[in-house]
């Protein structure tokens, strides 16, 4: 199995353990790499939603993700992910303000995005750029 980076939805789905698919997916992962690959990106989104709806489980939340392999974006994921926005928003398809960071950590890594919403990704994979999806979700 391949290392990935999961997307903040797919990360959350781990967590929350309700599709016996990405169960399944997540704990072969797992016995392979010892950790899931998650950006700084899917932490500042996962604690910001922590913060805002359930601040009492805050310390739950920081220990699961101390837990996970996370990858902090660099000067050249930055510039990518410039470029990548700069992509969607000139054919009028923009996928939202984090999206475009996760998916740069990905193509600068040549690392594939596991995700169970192809359709944010999609788009940047339309307009050239080289990000290869996983959707744990489907068989």
């Amino acid at each position: 199995m391949r290392r990935v980076i999961l997307d903040t939805d797919l990360f959350s789905e781990c967590i929350k353990g309700k599709d016996k698919l990405v169960g399944k997916r997540h704990d072969a992962y797992v016995a392979v790499h010892g950790r899931l690959s998650i950006t700084s990106w899917t932490v500042f989104e996962v604690l910001s939603g922590i913060h805002h709806k359930l601040p009492e489980k805050l310390g739950f939340y920081e220990r699961l993700l101390l837990e996970a392999d996370e990858i902090l974006p660099n000067a050249d994921d930055f510039r990518m992910a410039a470029r990548i926005e700069g992509a969607l928003l000139k054919v009028g398809k923009p996928v939202g303000p984090i999206d475009p960071f996760i998916a740069a950590c990905a193509v600068t890594r040549s690392l594939p995005v596991a995700t169970g919403n192809t359709k944010h990704y999609l788009p940047v994979v339309k307009v050239g750029f080289n990000l290869e999806l996983e959707n744990w979700r489907q068989k």
